[in-house]
């Protein structure tokens, strides 16, 4: 059986890749942080696929990298802090946090699926500094609650299934935009009312589904080809809106 640890500490002193045993849970009770910031290591959990259980902060250091496993589960109880790089591996990383002051700085790296679930039902998460973009899937579960803070994008650039399920808040006053022509934006789950939502044609035509608790909407062009957005999804329907509605021509209009 593995030993848990209490803080694990991945420093490799030169262009070292270090590989994480297969078997069993890699526990860390504490803090998982990987690189020196200055040393261009690797801590590769995707060669072996050993699930990963981190109950406080993930730190990934300025030249350090964190590959992520394809299969394994990796679930991370504090914060998302990478200055360095992150290799999702078309994996999954699990924010199980029961708190309410937890924050997401991505660098320059996404996730592929991205799901937030409270051990208690009721964590809270800040994409904080950094702009971010879920290649795949969110998953926002019952009662938790995601922030987008001002003057920030969380991209879901995903153009196949599902990329979102919410069942929380997503909240604002930064801006939530969706990419994903093949499959209409949920209906459940609560949108704040200083959230921004921009319903990106980028991938193809998109239909902005009845809710009442939109707060600002954006179609935004974000195409060289023609696009239709259809607002509804039949009849009837009623969209509401607590802010204001832009239709964005194209990728050179301004950002607001």
């Amino acid at each position: 059986e593995r030993e848990s640890y209490w803080n694990l500490s991945v420093r490799p002193g030169g262009a070292v890749t270090h590989h994480a045993e297969g078997t069993g849970t890699l526990t860390v009770l504490g803090a998982l942080t990987v690189g020196d910031g200055s040393n261009a290591g690797i801590f590769n959990l995707d060669t072996n696929d050993p699930t990963v259980d981190v109950d406080g902060n993930v730190t990934i250091a300025a030249s350090g990298t964190l590959a992520a496993s394809l299969s394994a589960a990796f679930t991370v109880g504090g914060n998302w802090d990478n200055n360095g790089i992150f290799t999702h591996s078309s994996g999954t990383v699990t924010l199980d946090a029961a708190d309410t002051d937890n924050t997401i700085e991505t660098g320059s790296s996404s996730f592929s699926s991205l799901t937030l679930a409270g051990t208690d039902g009721s964590g809270t998460w800040t994409y904080q500094t950094d702009s971010g973009t879920v290649a795949a899937t969110l998953n926002v579960d019952t009662s938790d609650i995601l922030t987008i803070a001002s003057g920030i994008s969380l991209t879901l650039s995903g153009n196949s299934g599902t990329t979102l399920t919410l069942n929380g808040t997503i909240n604002g006053p930064g801006r939530l935009t969706y990419q994903n022509s093949a499959t209409t934006f949920p209906t459940a789950g609560t949108l704040a009312s200083v959230l921004i939502t921009r319903f990106d044609t980028l991938n193809g035509n998109m239909v902005v589904p009845a809710r009442t608790d939109y707060g600002a909407i954006e179609v935004f062009g974000g195409s060289a080809f023609a696009r239709t957005v259809t607002l509804g999804t039949a009849g009837s329907q009623t969209i509401t809106t607590s802010s204001y509605r832009y239709v964005i021509a194209d990728a050179a209009s301004p950002n607001h």
